[in-house]
């Protein structure tokens, strides 16, 4: 602020300062829609059934009371990302007796009973892409009537392991009817139950997005990324939901490319890419949500050519998968010699 005086009068002047305007760092961004959850209550009855061998017995599971509600993502279920990655989050289904409101702040059911992994027969788990950037996670488990039969369950939850107790929930709710009155569940001593959940992942820049990175003594370079649905290491397709739950984890690696069109391709990127480092990432701390990695260094003997892509992939045996890619924009590409070393700084390459 500055001041100028007129006739004994002080008037106060606002400074205005300018700076120059840079797209934001490459960096991945991912969002989880909590969907639905689906329980139903049965018993598996016997059958006959005509096979090969003639008649023969079978096992059918027959819902007798069913419900869908939606559900609780706890705040602790972004942190937990950072340890089991957006597959590992609902590895377990966990059921309870508790009656208390669910709050984002729990960290696990009011009384945790037990909790499963085990999958039925006839179901899998089911993880599909259905439009760029959108997967479908869905999860089918069951406590057998061994676990749950005779018991009255008011509460259910998803976690990432399998201790039973553990403060390690990532979803939590109440059993409910379809006005969303809590219930209480009163199973037989020969009735189990299944838990049917799905949610969503939402990943993104899927159309090319400005960009700039900073590399040392060069400054700052812009450009355009786009995260791939695809790409291939040699060892078979990966995908972009296998990236992000790389560097949620953190896990990964960067790649150099050379050959423009990065941000068209569909398949098969790392054939242009190459002398890949393996990231370094920064302590992830409660609430951060996101994972940054150190600066990169090649050396003088290394990535001697003209640059003009830089790729984030996951490491995959002695190949990477590049779905992250950063195309630079004409004029700025990185002609790297034998003399100098080449110092990508640190930046925030996912966020959730």
């Amino acid at each position: 602020m500055s001041e100028l005086i007129v006739a004994k009068k002080k008037i106060a002047i606002a400074r205005l300062v300018l700076r120059e305007r840079r797209p934001p760092p490459p960096e991945l961004s991912v969002r989880l829609r909590p969907q639905h959850l689906r329980w139903e209550v049965g018993r598996y009855r016997e059958r006959i059934r005509s096979g090969p061998g003639g008649l023969g017995r079978g096992r059918r599971w027959t819902p007798e009371v069913v419900g869908e509600q939606h559900n609780l993502l706890l705040d602790q279920a972004y942190d937990l990302i950072a340890s089991a990655g957006f597959s590992g989050l609902t590895n377990y289904a966990v059921v309870g007796t508790g009656s208390a409101a669910p709050s984002p702040t729990d960290t696990q059911l009011g009384a945790e009973l037990a909790r499963t992994n085990s999958i039925p027969s006839g179901s899998s788990d089911q993880i599909s892409r259905t439009a760029d950037g959108v997967w479908q996670i869905q999860r089918t488990r069951e406590f057998s009537a061994a676990i749950v039969g005779g018991h009255n369950l008011t509460e259910w939850g998803w976690a990432p392991g399998g201790t039973v107790g553990a403060t390690d929930v990532a979803v939590r709710e109440l059993f409910r009817d379809s006005g969303g009155t809590p219930i209480t569940l009163s199973l037989a001593a020969d009735q189990s139950l299944r838990l049917i959940y799905a949610m969503q992942v939402n990943i993104a820049p899927v159309t090319a997005q400005a960009v700039s990175l900073t590399l040392t003594n060069l400054g700052t370079l812009t450009g355009n990324a786009i995260v791939h649905a695809e790409s291939n290491p040699g060892s078979g397709p990966k995908t972009d939901f296998d990236l992000i739950n790389t560097l949620a984890k953190g896990g990964g690696a960067v790649g150099l490319g050379t050959v423009r069109g990065g941000l068209s391709y569909y398949l098969q990127y790392s054939r242009a890419a190459s002398d890949g480092k393996g990231l370094t990432f920064n302590p992830y701390n409660p609430g951060d949500r996101a994972r940054s990695v150190q600066s990169v260094t090649w050396n003088s003997n290394e990535a001697v050519k003209t640059i003009t892509d830089i790729a984030i992939g996951l490491s995959y045996y002695s190949t990477v998968g590049y779905n992250f890619v950063l195309e630079l924009d004409a004029g700025q590409e990185i002609v790297k010699d034998n003399t100098h070393k080449l110092i990508l700084n640190g930046w925030t390459v996912i966020s959730w």
